[in-house]
């Protein structure tokens, strides 16, 4: 949950969440190793994450042995005493919290016997371990700009899209695609220029810019996060990928137009989207401007037609029935386009699988 995450409180019992949420951290910890590890926004049990006593003390450090520090999420600190004896180590983003928690009111509380200096040396230790540990100070920032191998690092991002994709439905195995098929259309998404990225703190514009990108205008996230496609065209990496096709695309804007554009191809595909954000829930789970509509009238017009989803989880699909094949492609990263058109022409196996 996002919206409202700064006053929620998670009220779960000891063995449902050592069962679920902690196992999750439990084994990226143990296997990550990681230097720091962020608390939340929300309490948990009646108290602030980053003032959670069994959260931080009795599970982080005590359970599991923890050894690096644990950082605030910006705007996530509640107090100076309470925070620093109950586990928080590190007071981070404060231009976003209601004051310096971990300036002078630690250097009071200290003298006042709130804190002691033992756990002020705990504090100081675990940040330390943490940057060496990481290699932070042994390796720091470079005072000149490197030089970034830019294509290494989008095959990565290729192969995660393609490793993460899931085949919700293939039937009639119309998928893969031939690729000799004399006509392919392409609908919606913006799948001429790009895919999909979520939103939040760590959304970035990847190479080549950001082809779309739409300011809210409203909501939690309007303040730092906009709706953004990487530069990644599906449209141009079908027309790669089955260069003896007539490859076109059309926005559907309007679902006449598309239904009549796709009719008589040999292979109709939708790209369907949900934008989902740091900060603030979608208001329900269908897809919106009339996507549904969309889907169904060119599922209506053409037999052979592929949804592809670019959501960043579960949506309804009340077409689900009239289209033989649905790709959940997720939010595909800065290679998503190459790889959506490996996954339909079968260069690659989408190898993502849902939960149940």
């Amino acid at each position: 949950q996002e919206t409202g995450r700064g006053i929620l409180n998670a009220v779960i019992d000891e063995a449902g969440l050592r069962e679920s949420d902690l196992l999750a951290f439990q084994i990226a910890i143990e296997r990550g190793r990681p230097g720091s590890v962020m608390c939340a926004y929300n309490k948990v049990n009646g108290d602030w994450s980053c003032e959670n006593d069994f959260l931080l003390n009795d599970v982080l450090k005590g359970d599991w042995g923890y050894s690096g520090f644990v950082m605030s999420d910006w705007g996530g600190v509640h107090s100076t005493a309470k925070a620093a004896n109950n586990g928080l180590d590190q007071q981070s983003g404060q231009e976003l919290d209601s004051q310096i928690w971990f300036g002078a009111p630690l250097v009071a509380a200290l003298a006042a016997g709130e804190v002691q200096q033992a756990r002020l040396d705990d504090m100081v230790r675990r940040i330390l371990v943490g940057m060496i540990e990481s290699g932070a100070i042994n390796n720091p920032v470079p005072a000149t700009a490197q030089t970034i191998d830019y294509a290494s690092h989008a095959e990565v991002a290729q192969r995660a899209i393609e490793q993460g994709a899931v085949l919700l439905k293939n039937e009639g195995d119309i998928l893969p695609a031939a690729k000799t098929a004399r006509r392919i259309v392409l609908v919606g998404g913006h799948a001429d220029v790009g895919v999909l990225s979520g939103g939040g703190s760590s959304q970035v514009r990847s190479v080549g810019g950001a082809p779309v990108e739409i300011p809210l205008t409203s909501g939690a996230a309007a303040s730092f996060a906009r709706t953004t496609w990487h530069a990644s065209s599906p449209l141009r990496a079908i027309q790669a990928i089955a260069p003896d096709a007539e490859v076109t695309y059309v926005s559907g804007d309007d679902a006449a137009a598309a239904a009549a554009a796709v009719r008589g191809a040999d292979l109709a595909v939708v790209f369907a989207t949900q934008w989902t954000t740091e900060a603030q829930d979608v208001e329900n789970v269908s897809l919106p401007d009339g996507q549904d509509a969309l889907i169904s009238a060119v599922a209506a017009a053409n037999g052979k037609t592929v949804v592809v989803l670019e959501t960043g989880g579960p949506v309804l699909m009340p077409w689900l029935g009239s289209v033989p094949a649905v790709l959940q492609a997720w939010y595909p990263g800065q290679r998503g386009g190459e790889a959506i058109a490996r996954i339909l022409f079968g260069d690659v196996n989408p190898s993502g699988r849902c939960s149940r």
